[in-house]
């Protein structure tokens, strides 16, 4: 091989392990294969003390984040979110605020602002609760794109004001604006949507999945404050869809029958008293499209009962509690008669 070869073969070389690490350095934190989403590992730095009792205010931190190469720090601010986890729990849920002009070619990289979902409680923590509510998210992803995405985390909790550390299970949530820009939509947070601007097959489609996971904690056109939309739930304006409307996609599913979490409960309004107990909150306006909806679903069962199964998350027995718990909801869509009963006829 002459030198003006050799040359060239080294340059070519070299520019393909840069794009090969630099592909690395960009991998996705939310990639479209949710099987190339293994779990991270991070250690964060702050005034948790602090945190915990401030409210809205922020907290300077560092996030840590373990690497098969080392360790790669960002600059965060930490604040809480979650009004009624503060209410029920020793932790609450985080916002990880990032700095811009530290996430370019990371796996952090277009995420700014990130929700953090944590464990409620030390005695929690190990008994697989936020893996049930991680899975909830993974199960709509196989139902629908308008879903947020999610990626475990191992997170290691530093308090500089204790110097105590702790060792949880967490995930992140894709941002609303990622979300919105992923299904090239809007987001229609500014006012409350009338039933009407509702995408009509995607909401029956979304009110029987919630049916499924047995949720009644979120509304699709209103806020627990009347000039919010909505409850657990953010609305996006589709602009690709053969018919347009406003989907309010969900989020928060730890009030969940599939979750089953020990602090929550149903609402004392609602005419049932256990979360497992599934009441259908679907509108009237979309029964036309729930026969659609329920040979769609009926069609996933497999594929869905395989996700619940594979989830390395869940220890054996919370994975055939879940599997009892899914197949209840089949078997309703198995009788016509249960259809009526339990979905048309409780519609609002």
């Amino acid at each position: 091989m002459d030198a003006p070869v050799r040359s060239a073969f080294r340059i070519v070389v070299i520019l393909l392990l840069t794009w090969l690490c630099v592909g690395e350095a960009r991998a996705s934190l939310f990639p479209d294969d949710a099987s190339a989403a293994f779990p991270l590992t991070a250690t964060l730095v702050a005034d948790l003390t602090e945190v915990m009792r401030t409210g809205d205010r922020e907290v300077a931190g560092i996030l840590s984040l373990k690497l098969p190469d080392g360790e790669q720090d960002f600059s965060v601010k930490v604040t809480l979110r979650g009004k009624s986890r503060q209410e029920r729990c020793r932790f609450y849920p985080l916002w990880i605020n990032f700095k811009k002009s530290e996430l370019k070619t990371t796996i952090f990289s277009g995420q700014n602002k990130l929700k953090l979902v944590t464990h409620c409680s030390n005695s929690l923590s190990k008994r697989g609760y936020v893996a049930a509510e991680m899975l909830v998210y993974r199960l709509l992803n196989l139902m629908t794109d308008a879903s947020f995405r999610v990626r475990a985390i191992r997170m290691t909790y530093q308090d500089t004001a204790t110097d105590k550390k702790e060792t949880h299970p967490a995930f992140f949530i894709e941002h609303k604006k990622n979300l919105a820009k992923r299904l090239n939509a809007t987001v229609e947070d500014e006012q409350n949507p009338a039933l009407s601007d509702l995408h009509p097959r995607l909401s029956a489609k979304l009110a029987l999945f919630q049916y499924m996971v047995g949720n009644t904690d979120f509304s699709m056109v209103r806020g627990p404050d009347p000039a919010e939309c909505c409850h657990n739930a953010v609305p996006l304006l589709l602009q690709d869809q053969p018919d347009k409307g406003i989907v309010s996609v969900p989020y928060d599913f730890d009030v969940t029958g599939f979750v089953n979490a020990p602090y929550a409960a149903p609402s004392p309004a609602l005419s049932i008293t256990k979360l497992t107990q599934r009441l259908y909150r679907g509108y009237c306006l979309h029964n036309a499209y729930l026969a659609e909806e329920i040979s769609f679903f009926k069609n996933m069962q497999s594929e869905i009962s395989r996700e619940i199964a594979s989830f390395n998350d869940l220890d054996g027995l919370r994975t055939k509690r879940l599997l009892k718990f899914i197949d209840g909801f089949f078997r309703t869509l198995d009788s016509e008669r249960n259809q009526q009963s339990r979905l048309y006829k409780r519609c609002r």
